[in-house]
C-alpha cells in the first residue's frame, strides 16, 4: 500500500508537469509583429516567398464579424471606423505564409496605389486558442 501511495504522488506530480506545460501563455498562441507594420507587399513577398492564402474583405465584412473584439478587427475598425459609410467598401487584404507550425498573417490596405501592413501577428498552431 505504502508503495501505491508514492506511485500516486509521482503520477500527480508527473501530470501537474504535463500540465503546467501545455499550459502556453497568449503570447505563444498569438503574437503581433510590429516590424511588419509600413511593409509593401513587395517586401512581404521578398522576405517569406509566395503567401500560402490571400484574402481580400471590406471594412463591412469585418465590422459584421461575430468576433469583433478579436484582431485584426478591432484594428480595422480602428483605422477605419464603420460609421463612416465611405470606410464600409474600402477593401483589406490579408497575406499568409506557413512555416511548419507556426502560420504568420499580414493586413494590408491601400496607400498611394501599394498594399501596406497595418497590422501582422504570428500564431501557434498546435495550440488551441
Amino acid at each position: 500500500m505504502f508503495g501505491e501511495k508514492i506511485d500516486m504522488r509521482r503520477l500527480a506530480i508527473s501530470l501537474l508537469v504535463i500540465l503546467t506545460m501545455s499550459c502556453q501563455s497568449p503570447d505563444f498562441f498569438r503574437k503581433d509583429i510590429p516590424s511588419l507594420r509600413g511593409r509593401a507587399e513587395e517586401q512581404l513577398i521578398h522576405e517569406f516567398g509566395e503567401p500560402t492564402a490571400d484574402k481580400t474583405n471590406t471594412v463591412e465584412q469585418f465590422a459584421q464579424s461575430p468576433e469583433r473584439w478579436h484582431q485584426p478587427t478591432q484594428a480595422v475598425l480602428a483605422l477605419y471606423p464603420a460609421n463612416t459609410p465611405a470606410n464600409l467598401s474600402v477593401q483589406i487584404r490579408s497575406l499568409s505564409w506557413q512555416q511548419d507550425r507556426i502560420m504568420i498573417t499580414a493586413w494590408l490596405h491601400m496607400q498611394s496605389q501599394r498594399w501596406v501592413v497595418f497590422y501582422a501577428e504570428k500564431w501557434n498552431m498546435d495550440v488551441i486558442e
